[in-house]
Formats: C-alpha cells, structure tokens, sequence
C-alpha cells in the first residue's frame, strides 16, 4: 500500500518536474473547427471563407492527419494541443451532443465539413487519436484542450456549434448582454454537465496533459458577483483535479493540469479566478496568461504572476495570431512574433504558447519562421539586443 501510494505520489509531480526541466518549451494549438474547415478536400462553409487555405497533402484521411503533425513535428514544437469541443463535441460523445446532430436539425446551417468529420468516423478514423499516436510518434507531447464556456457563432441564429442545452436553458446563461452570456458555474446542473464531459474525453482518449480553457470564454461567474462566487468555482477546479488525477492512475502516467487565464492578474482575480490558490494547492501544474483576441499583448507581466501565484507551478505567456492598429486587425508578422518572445525571455519564460498559428498561411513566413526557427532565445533576437514592441504598436493595442 506504501509503494502504491509512493507511485502515485511521483505520477502526480512528474509533470511539475518535466515542464521545469525542458530546455525550451514550444506550445501549438490546433482548435475543433479550423483542421476540418480548412481541409483541401472539403468545400467552405458560411464564415468559413476567409480561413487561408492548407497544404493539400492535410486531408480528411488518417494519412491526411499524420501528415500535419509530421509538419509541425518539423520544427521546434514541444506540445501540440488538441481542442475536440465547442458547445458540442467534435466526436461521437456519450455525455453530449456531437456536433453532427446539426445535421438533423432544420433550423441549422448544414456544413459540408461537418458531414466530413462524421463521415471519418464512421469510416473509423477518430481524429484526436490519430494525432494524439503520431504526436507520440514524433516526440511531441499531446494534450487535449476543453474550452469551458465557448461562445462562437452564439449571435448567428442558425449555428451548429450552439447546443441545445444553451438553448432550453436561458436561466443557466449568465446575463443576456453580448459575449457575457455563456453558461453560469455557480448552478450544479452547468457544473455536472462539464464534469461529465471532462471524464468522458479522459476515458476515451490518453493525452499527456489536460487545458482547461477559461478564456473561450473568460466569464464563469455572475457579473458583481465574482469576488463571492470564486471559492465556487475553486472547489470545482478542484473536482476538476481530482478526475484528471483518476485518469492518470489509469493511464499510468502523468497528465498535467493547465489553465489558460486573462494576461493580467487583476483581471483574473476580477473575474473570481483564484489561480493562486491553484497553484498553492496544487490544484493546477501551469498557467498561461494569455493574450486577448484582439491583439498580441507585449507587456504580459511575468513577474506580478509569479508574485501572486509562487514559483511552483510554471507560467508559459501566450500570444495570439493578431495585432489590432487603429481598430483594425491583422495577422502578426513574423519579426512581431520575435519581439514578443524575446520580451517574454527576457521576463523568465521557460516557454511559450503560440495559440491561432494555423491562421497563418502555410506557406507563409510565419508559420514557416516558427516551424524551421523556433523562437527559443538563441532562434530569435539576442536578449541584449531584443527592441521593445514599437510605440506605435504599444499605443494602439486595445486598453485594457
């Protein structure tokens, strides 16, 4: 019972020691819509039209799969983080609807490429573990990636991404105004649903780490109300904690908890997040502090996280795919991507998290800068030497 206990102790720390002991740690994202939206063999859908197009050897067919992660396996990528959920699950989900039940639904919008992804299953190609071996394969780390309170494409009346449980139930939806109205956590029935879901996706499918996304998006708790609500939704993350720990001892390895938060403390603490006593309790392995939508953030304060959150639990920055001039957005150049990282090092990062790079263009020089070059310190711009984001970049990004 003594060794029982002193194995699972060691399967619990081991993801704290691993993300300290990386050399440089590179994160990548790929989201549930973009890969099977953007697909060669796949016609464009409503609001689909502008995503650059992929390579052509990245179809909807197992080979298709594998060859994206050899792609990216190319280059300087550590950990690549697969989102499998919208308000509906992006495969045949026993806890909630799969995403393909908009397709007998007459008042939705019927996209071809959700017809794909059903039809990859029932061909028997689950995506998420085609990636999730070839990943491994490739020495990569896989993880998986739950956005808790998505909200994309709510305001278009004929969505597919927006479940029937936000529809049948407007009294869980935290208040009606724009972007503020996802799912309240402070009810027991929106928690229940989560949990359940959380432990389906740990039982199906054996990444490495687990995201808990908290900015798709960024309100849990009932506007005024976040300061009373937060040991709510502390004591659900610790829930959380406890289903990812069960999953560990049944995969026989460590699966390693992470948040993504707002890229400012206060604003954290704000919205009722207590991610320092996550951290202190353990409950959470990392955290990333992450840039708005609107516009990479050159001034995420590393320091001040590490102040309120200790040094236990590592903090990976996160830049976004944009920048926002003169209220207009744009996708980052490649030399901006390089100033935001050589900031971010010369603060302490140990790592960083690219999250949107597929909206680059594949054949671009970002997402080619990134997957050749990296941007470790040596690959980027000498720390001595790295110029702090331009004024005109730093005047125009969105107040906060």
């Amino acid at each position: 019972m003594r060794l029982t206990l002193r194995l699972f102790t060691a399967l619990l720390l081991a993801p704290l020691a691993l993300l300290h002991a990386a050399d440089h740690v590179l994160f990548m994202n790929e989201d549930a819509w973009h890969y099977f939206a953007a697909a060669p063999d796949v016609k464009r859908g409503k609001g689909d039209e502008d995503i650059p197009p992929m390579l052509p050897q990245f179809t909807l067919t197992k080979k298709g799969l594998e060859n994206y992660i050899d792609e990216i396996a190319r280059g300087h990528v550590t950990h690549f983080v697969m989102n499998l959920n919208s308000q509906r699950a992006n495969f045949p989900s026993k806890t909630w609807e799969p995403l393909w039940k908009s397709l007998d639904e007459p008042e939705r919008d019927h996209l071809d490429y959700i017809r794909a992804i059903k039809a990859l299953y029932e061909s028997g190609v689950d995506p998420y573990k085609v990636w999730i071996d070839r990943c491994r394969m490739k020495g990569i780390q896989p993880w998986i990636s739950i956005r808790m309170n998505d909200l994309h494409r709510w305001d278009v009346p004929k969505s597919p991404n927006i479940s029937t449980f936000w529809h049948a139930h407007p009294e869980y939806r935290l208040r009606p105004a724009a972007w503020d109205n996802g799912l309240d956590y402070t009810l027991e029935p929106v928690r229940k649903r989560m949990l359940d879901f959380i432990t389906e996706v740990l039982d199906r499918y054996d990444p490495e780490g687990l995201e808990i996304d908290l900015m798709r998006f960024k309100r849990y708790l009932p506007v005024g109300r976040e300061k009373e609500c937060a040991p709510i939704f502390t004591a659900y993350m610790r829930e959380v904690r406890k289903v990812a720990n069960a999953a560990a001892a049944k995969r026989g390895h460590p699966i390693t908890l992470s948040v993504r938060l707002s890229s400012k403390p206060s604003e954290s603490r704000k919205l009722g997040m207590e991610a320092d006593v996550w951290a202190k309790e353990g409950i959470v392995d990392m955290i990333v502090p992450t840039s708005p939508w609107e516009s990479i953030d050159f001034d995420i304060p590393l320091a001040e996280w590490r102040t309120w959150t200790g040094d236990k639990v590592p903090v990976f920055p996160s830049a976004d795919d944009g920048i926002t001039e003169k209220g207009k957005r744009r996708i980052a150049t490649f030399e901006e991507y390089r100033r935001w990282a050589s900031i971010m090092h010369e603060r302490g990062a140990k790592g960083l998290y690219l999250f949107n790079l597929f909206l680059h263009p594949q054949d671009g020089p970002v997402w080619n800068g990134v997957l050749s070059g990296g941007l470790a310190p040596q690959a980027g711009l000498q720390s001595a030497e790295a110029p702090k984001p331009s004024r005109k970049i730093m005047q125009e990004l969105p107040k906060k």
